[in-house]
């Protein structure tokens, strides 16, 4: 994949964000009185920052993919030692 390759695919990965941001989300009927349900889940995965999920530096990750993510004992045995 060429830099410029890899740039349209980092602002499609923003523009997708920002659609999913943007759509309109209509409450459901029915529900319990307290709390309202919606057609699309309020906050998922696709919801945390692109820098988040992604390494955007063209020469780390010329392919676009998406961050490895450690859990939090991981990262903690790495601290200790």
């Amino acid at each position: 994949m060429t830099e410029k390759e890899f740039d349209i695919q980092v602002r499609q990965l923003f523009d997708d964000k920002e659609k999913l941001i943007n759509r309109p989300n209509a409450k459901k009927e029915g529900g319990n009185g307290i709390f309202d349900r919606y057609l699309h889940p309020i906050i998922t995965r696709d919801h945390t920052p692109v820098f988040w999920r992604y390494d955007l530096d063209y020469r780390a990750n010329p392919l676009t993919m998406p961050a490895q993510i450690q859990g939090c004992t991981q990262q903690r045995r790495q601290w200790i030692n």
